[in-house]
């Protein structure tokens, strides 16, 4: 809530998503920001905040790609983060006290979706019963395998 406030967006409209899903962000798109720092300090927030928000590390993780020079549609992208944050304060990783033992695993990946280098992106995340215990979000190097 602080980062929101930080970003004057408390009485903001909240979002069900944390990302337009129509939307490919690319390095040409807008005008590039007069103050690119502004950009990567809300990136960087956003970056550790992933540690207890998995849910928003597959938008993050495209916004961080755009630090070196940021654009007004960068910032709104960033800003559309925290707008989703504002309607979900309370969640996070719930590590259950009391529940079964059993692994989940979800694992999701794009195909040549990203707009810039048409490298793939794949996540998974594991669960021990209703706990997130790993997960990770990362593009890939060459082509897309999944190793078990």
């Amino acid at each position: 809530m602080d980062l929101i406030k930080e970003y004057h967006l408390s009485g903001s409209k909240p979002l069900k998503l944390p990302v337009d899903p129509h939307m490919k962000l690319t390095h040409d798109m807008g005008p590039s920001l007069s103050q690119p720092t502004d950009y990567q300090h809300l990136v960087g927030k956003l970056i550790y905040l992933t540690i207890t928000r998995p849910d928003i590390a597959f938008a993050v993780h495209n916004l961080s790609q755009f630090m070196q020079r940021p654009t007004s549609v960068h910032m709104q992208a960033a800003k559309r983060v925290l707008r989703y944050l504002l309607g979900s304060p309370g969640q996070g990783i719930l590590l259950a006290a009391r529940s079964s033992a059993h692994l989940t695993t979800y694992i999701d990946s794009d195909w040549a979706e990203c707009p810039i280098s048409r490298k793939s992106t794949t996540g998974f995340c594991i669960l021990l019963a209703d706990s997130l215990v790993p997960w990770k979000n990362k593009k890939t190097t060459g082509s897309c395998k999944i190793q078990c």
